[in-house]
């Protein structure tokens, strides 16, 4: 139970830091295209930032895997991940298009759970409901 809830805990602390630390560094380099007020409409940039979300949802599954090695934590990670990002999709729903809410909340869960089970696959068995 412990190493569950650590489990999600490190990967719930790993998908933020990833997306805080990448999106700062894109509006760093590229204000013009990743504002950090206001809406965002570029596709391009749009593209980007939901290829961060995958690395993030990816690494945190990763992480939440390494240390819960319980299937249960990757899903109570990625319900979590699902729970915040819709709320915060919604505190932001004016500044982007509805096709990357939809996206980027359809990608939270189902890439969360791939990098929980990567970590898995490199132990050599499925990780089993503990």
């Amino acid at each position: 139970m412990v190493r569950a809830i650590l489990g999600v805990s490190l990967g719930f602390v790993v998908w933020s830091i990833i997306w805080v630390g990448g999106y700062a560094g894109l509006s760093a380099a590229m204000p013009e295209r990743f504002p950090p007020e206001g809406p965002l409409r570029d596709v391009a940039g749009l593209l980007t930032i939901l290829g961060v979300s995958v690395v993030c949802s990816l690494s945190a599954g990763a992480a939440a895997g390494s240390i819960a090695r319980s299937s249960k934590a990757i899903l109570v990670l990625a319900a979590l991940l699902l729970l915040v990002g819709i709320a915060v999709q919604a505190s932001v729903w004016s500044l982007m298009p509805v096709w990357y809410h939809a996206a980027f909340l359809g990608l939270i869960a189902p890439t969360t759970i791939v990098g929980g089970r990567m970590t898995s696959e490199r132990r050599g068995g499925a990780t089993g409901a503990k």
